[in-house]
């Protein structure tokens, strides 16, 4: 027997066409049309931003890094990133993550850099945790959500500066011996600082991982 929700869908898409999220235009699959995804600046290795990055988060156990696009004070992907993190507007992380397997090689696990279970309960959902369904997805990578955990609930990193971000996230998370030997990509929204991905690394390669790669749907240019 057929689910009732998709013999439904047709009708519902005849008499509420989706729309997309950040121009209104109306779609066919997708939440985020084709101009606007196109409209997102692609990551670039050799902008500041990314150098100034990877050179921090290489030295604290980051083996390599990858981004999707370049995160703007304004624009689109701003708009996106927004809707995903505080709109619950999870189908844009499952595209991200789609745009993100595309580009990875296989690995033993994916990692999403968890919420602390307060925040968790609170939000409903990890943003990251979606982001590595889209890209399982796509680069047929199994996802682990218990390898690595939050223990501190930290304040939010949004308004603090970077020293303060770096003392905010000591000892915040911790991994599990089963990490030890394994090639791991940890996966984010937004890498700024690189202190949240730098203070996972560290757990996750205490424990033995083997190797970890980091991946996110953008780079940050500026403080977010």
């Amino acid at each position: 027997m057929k689910n009732p929700i998709s013999l439904l869908k047709p009708v519902r898409d005849f008499i509420f066409p989706p729309l997309c999220l950040l121009c209104n235009e109306s779609l066919t699959e997708e939440r985020i049309c084709r101009s606007c995804w196109g409209s997102f600046p692609p990551a670039d290795p050799s902008h500041a931003a990314w150098k100034n990055l990877q050179r921090i988060v290489t030295r604290e156990g980051v083996d390599d890094l990858f981004a999707s696009f370049l995160f703007e004070k304004e624009g689109k992907l701003k708009d996106a990133l927004h809707l995903l993190k505080y709109s619950e507007k999870r189908s844009i992380g499952l595209m991200f993550g789609r745009e993100i397997g595309a580009h990875i090689a296989f690995a033993d696990a994916l990692v999403p850099v968890p919420l602390h279970r307060r925040k968790q309960r609170e939000r409903g959902y990890n943003q990251s945790e979606w982001i590595s369904l889209g890209i399982a997805e796509t680069a047929k990578i199994p996802l682990n959500t218990s390898m690595l955990v939050r223990r501190k609930d930290t304040p939010t990193q949004t308004h603090l500066d970077s020293e303060s971000r770096w003392e905010n996230l000591r000892d915040a998370f911790e991994s599990c011996p089963a990490v030890n030997g394994k090639n791991v990509i940890l996966v984010d929204d937004v890498m700024t600082t690189g202190s949240t991905i730098a203070a996972c690394a560290r757990a996750l390669k205490s424990l033995g991982a083997a190797r970890v790669c980091a991946v996110a749907a953008a780079i940050a240019t500026c403080d977010l």
